[in-house]
This record gives structure tokens, C-alpha cells and sequence, in this order.
């Protein structure tokens, strides 16, 4: 008689377990599938704040779905032409020539974290995460040479550090973050 009652208390507990893990597997698939598509309406808005005209410009219709090349646009006026690509051997190289493109003394890409993905400066990892701290207390950077702005790559915050000794044009802050995508694009695809 025990070893019945010992097998159905067992067989009972089981199938409890089989159930509990059946429900948590299906919750995790609902939420995987809501975020898949919380990404994919992100891309695609993505890609409509890209193309404000909704239509390509020849260099982007060439390229093929997958393909990183950047798209060329016409760069603001008033700042160097500088290819950020040719002769550029790692992404430390094609951000300092962003920097000379447009008279920066440094820019830092950096996640909310303070973690580094990209810079030209020495001191990135001291900057990245001083300003991303700064960043989640909502305060803004006390050095008028520093400019911070957040930026979205593949669906991810990142934060961006620039630091200038000039005043820059609001048109260049735009231009700076699309180079700099066309920077992550480029090396990290």
C-alpha cells in the first residue's frame, strides 16, 4: 500500500513540474515573439526615417538586401571631405577620421553601460563611463567642450561623446551620428 501511495504522490508532483515547465515555456515564446516583432516595427522605422522621401537614391537601390556598404549622402556643408573607410585598417582609424572630418577633438561611442564600442580618444573607458553615468542621473555635462547625444544601433542605445572646441552646427550632429552608424555598419556587420 505505501509503495502505491509513494508512486502516485510522486506521479502527481510530476506532472505538476511538467505543467509548471509547459506554462513557462509558452510564456517565453509569447515574449520572444513580441519582441521579434517589437524589433521588426523598429527597423522599419528605421529605415523610414533613413529615406524621408521614400525614395532610394541610386547608391542605396544598387545595394543588395545584407550588403554593409554605406550609403553615400550629401555630407553638410562647411566640414572636410574625408573618406572614413579607404585606408582605414580597424575602427579606431575610421573614427579619428571622423573626428578630423569634422574638427572634433575626440568622439566615444559607448553603451548606457559605460562600456566602449568605438573611439578615437585614449581616455575612452574614463570618459565613457563618466558620461554615461551622468546620462542615467539625467544630469548634462558640466564642460562646454563636451557634447553628448544618444543614438540607436540595431535596436540598441548607445551613447555618443564628442568632444569640440568650436561650436557645432545643429546640422552636424545629425551627420556625425549617420557617419558614425556607417562606422558600426561597416566594422561591426
Amino acid at each position: 500500500m505505501e509503495i502505491t501511495e509513494t508512486n502516485t504522490i510522486l506521479l502527481l508532483g510530476g506532472s505538476i513540474l511538467l505543467l509548471i515547465l509547459l506554462i513557462t515555456c509558452f510564456g517565453m515564446f509569447w515574449y520572444l515573439i513580441r519582441v521579434n516583432r517589437g524589433i521588426e516595427t523598429l527597423i522599419a522605422t528605421m529605415r523610414r526615417q533613413q529615406s524621408p522621401s521614400g525614395t532610394r537614391s541610386p547608391e542605396a537601390t544598387s545595394l543588395q538586401e545584407g550588403d554593409v556598404r554605406p550609403v553615400i549622402r550629401a555630407a553638410p556643408e562647411c566640414h572636410r571631405t574625408v573618406e572614413i573607410f579607404q585606408d582605414r585598417s580597424d575602427i579606431r582609424r575610421s573614427m579619428e577620421a571622423l573626428t578630423d572630418k569634422y574638427s572634433l577633438d575626440s568622439i566615444t561611442l559607448a553603451s548606457p553601460d559605460g562600456f566602449v564600442i568605438a573611439s578615437s580618444d585614449p581616455d575612452a573607458d574614463q570618459i565613457a563611463a563618466q558620461y554615461s553615468h551622468m546620462i542615467k542621473k539625467g544630469t548634462k555635462p558640466e564642460d562646454s567642450r563636451t557634447q553628448v547625444f544618444e543614438m540607436h544601433y540595431r535596436g540598441s542605445p548607445l551613447i555618443g561623446i564628442i568632444r569640440v572646441d568650436h561650436p557645432l552646427p545643429a546640422t552636424w550632429l545629425s551627420s556625425i551620428e549617420e557617419d558614425a552608424r556607417k562606422i558600426l555598419n561597416w566594422w561591426l556587420s
